[in-house]
This record gives C-alpha cells, structure tokens and sequence, in this order.
C-alpha cells in the first residue's frame, strides 16, 4: 500500500466519522436540544482532532524534507521547516551548547 492510497483511505475515514456525527445529530434535531449540543461539541472536537493531524502531517512532511539536506548547524538544518520544529532545534542547541544533553534546560 502506498503512502498516497493510506491517506486517502484515512481521509476516508474521517469523512464518513464525520458524517455519521451529521446523521446522528441530525436525529436530535427538534426532539432533544441537549442531543444536538453534545453532537456539536462531539463534531467540533472530532474537526479539532482532523486539524490537528493534518498540522502534524505537513510538519512531519517540512522534517523530512529539511533532513534530506546535510546539516552545518543544528538550527541551519532545520531553517527549512516548519516553525514548531526550527524552535524545538533552536532549544535543544542551546541545551547541547550547555552541555545539557539531552535537550534539558540547565538548572
């Protein structure tokens, strides 16, 4: 299975989740107004969860493509990625000057 067909079934999946919060609070509707806030909160922390992934995936995606560079400097090499990643380098490269290793903060 390739990396393409694996997201797109997993976008699929998602999008049927999705649709059975739809179907369900689509019941609640006119019947039960508590019904219809639970599926909203449920439905919105379900969209916050698909969110998340998908920031996950394309800064899993700036990593890979910064490592296949070869790295001068720890924060150099990470220039390329995406903001989380280039301030988590930046701390461990001032925890590994401090000879703090593995990326503690000294004390």
């Amino acid at each position: 299975m390739t990396r393409h067909t694996f997201h797109s079934i997993l976008f699929l999946a998602g999008l049927a989740g999705l649709a059975v919060i739809c179907w369900i609070g689509a019941g609640y509707v006119g019947s039960n107004a508590l019904g219809v806030a639970v599926t909203l909160v449920i439905g919105a922390c379900y969209a916050t969860g698909g969110l998340e992934l998908l920031r996950y995936r394309q800064a899993t995606a700036t990593l890979a493509r910064a490592r296949s560079t070869t790295p001068r400097r720890m924060t150099g090499w990470a220039a390329g990625s995406s903001a989380c990643i280039r301030a988590c380098a930046k701390r461990c490269a001032c925890a590994w000057k401090a000879s703090a290793w593995p990326c503690r903060r000294r004390r």
